[in-house]
């Protein structure tokens, strides 16, 4: 397993998945109300973030990415509104990040580390002192003019999952097979995903219990292990 390097890299925008209403982290010793978040996820497609593992005696090609949770809000500081507002570069015309799917970026991957959890290394875009991500282009150093890079198409399917518009085939394409083995030795299911949508506090009587129920497709709530698995 590796980490994707530090600095810019040309990238497309993956994933859009809206995670509902979600437990928030005390602040200052009080207690802050569930808030909507949303994943979102970034394929790296520079040649240094692309590799080929020897997997079964077949050789794979793997590439790497970076995912961000925040809290949906287009109000004041939020980052959900630097990064939309970084990735519209100006084009005021598109009203909602769903609308961006597919396209391509550069990211500005850094490193960084957790107070609870100092020794694990995490992969983040940007930092708190930039924002880290931008349209795809370069000034180039000769004519000072901007130059749109020439970024691959993603290599994996793009997954979009609306709340307030669930359908059978986003809410199935979010499952993760398997199980993980922690440190202790305790199994539990990769569906990290589906599970934290499932226990959000604003599951009962939102669109998805209904489509899940009208489908007769509602699961039992798992013991997950929440963390993003690494590509080889």
């Amino acid at each position: 397993k590796t980490l994707p390097p530090e600095g810019d890299t040309i990238a497309r925008f993956v994933e859009y998945v809206e995670l509902g209403l979600q437990p928030q982290r005390p602040y200052m010793g009080k207690d802050k109300p569930p808030a909507e978040e949303v994943n979102l996820v970034f394929e790296l497609l520079s040649e240094g973030n692309i590799r080929e593992v020897e997997v079964n005696g077949v050789m794979t090609t793997f590439t790497d990415k970076v995912y961000a949770t925040v809290t949906k809000k287009l109000s004041g500081r939020a980052r959900f509104k630097k990064l939309f507002d970084a990735m519209r570069y100006g084009r005021d015309n598109i009203k909602h990040m769903k609308r961006m799917l597919g396209e391509a970026f550069i990211v500005n991957v850094t490193h960084g580390s957790s107070v609870s959890n100092p020794g694990k290394v995490y992969v983040n875009i940007g930092s708190k002192d930039s924002v880290g991500i931008r349209g795809p282009f370069t000034k180039n150093p000769k004519t000072g003019k901007m130059v749109k890079e020439d970024v691959p198409e993603a290599t994996m399917p793009l997954k979009i999952f609306l709340q307030d518009n669930p359908t059978k085939e986003s809410w199935d394409s979010l499952f993760i097979d398997g199980e993980y083995t922690n440190k202790e030795g305790v199994e539990s299911s990769k569906n990290f995903i589906q599970n934290k949508i499932l226990a959000s506090p604003g599951f009962e009587g939102s669109a998805l219990q209904s489509l899940l129920e009208g489908t007769g497709d509602l699961p039992e709530l798992a013991e997950t292990e929440e963390e993003v698995e690494e590509t080889p």
